[in-house]
């Protein structure tokens, strides 16, 4: 796996900088965010030994024990949906948490977030793909779901995510990623800053790169086949 690793890690990043060329932004801008959640720890200290410090992981459960054997530099992200009664044992835990799509789950991570006295970092999850089964706020809500999530002195709220339909061809995939990148040019962080974009996975990372994104999630073009549980 190590040397494997490396020359996808080593293909990926080609690919990215050839988005970017193309697009006529730096690489630097993008961050790959490696999804190692199904993954024994062994592939997370692979990761990181060939510089992947950013990790992604979906079950609060499964994440914990890793985290614990992994080096303080290494920071992991949750992407996956937060049930509110794991809000408690996410927050502090995570570098960031990237699923927050409604304001209940909202209120809580900031109620948790003071009573810890930290800051904790969260993503605004929108739903561009419309399909039920996937999480999300929807368009028509984020607005007020960011101006509330920007009240919480808790919060350092970072960017919107969003993904796209499996079966969305290409022109179909760029027309929801364009979307998600109108809809944070409307926004603002605290510090009057860009709103980030998470957007692009391992099927579709050099559109979402061409239409703007900041942090694109890899998995399988990276790790190969996910893990059976």
């Amino acid at each position: 796996m190590p040397t494997e690793l490396r020359h996808r890690l080593a293909s990926v990043r080609e690919r990215v900088a050839n988005a970017c060329a193309r697009a006529q932004r730096d690489p630097e801008e993008v961050e790959i965010l490696a999804v190692t959640k199904t993954h024994p720890l062994d592939t997370l200290l692979q990761a990181v030994h060939e510089g992947l410090l950013d990790l992604g992981e979906n079950r609060v459960q499964e994440a914990l024990p890793k985290i614990a054997k992994l080096p303080a530099s290494v920071r992991v992200h949750l992407i996956g949906r937060l049930q509110s009664n794991k809000v408690s044992k996410a927050v502090g835990a995570f570098a960031s948490i990237e699923s927050v799509d409604r304001l209940e789950l909202l209120q809580k991570i900031a109620r948790r977030a003071a009573t810890l006295r930290i800051m904790q970092a969260v993503w605004i999850e929108v739903d561009i793909a419309e399909e039920e089964q996937k999480g999300g706020c929807p368009v028509q809500e984020l607005t007020e779901l960011w101006e509330r999530s920007l009240q919480e002195s808790s919060l350092q709220v970072v960017g919107l995510l969003g993904m796209v339909r499996l079966s969305d061809d290409e022109s179909a995939a760029r027309a929801r990623f364009a979307r998600l990148r109108r809809l944070a040019e409307d926004l603002r962080c605290k510090d009057g800053g860009p709103v980030r974009l998470s957007m692009g996975m391992s099927r579709d990372f050099e559109w979402a790169v061409e239409e703007g994104s900041h942090q694109i999630r890899l998995g399988s073009v990276l790790f190969g086949p996910r893990q059976s549980r």
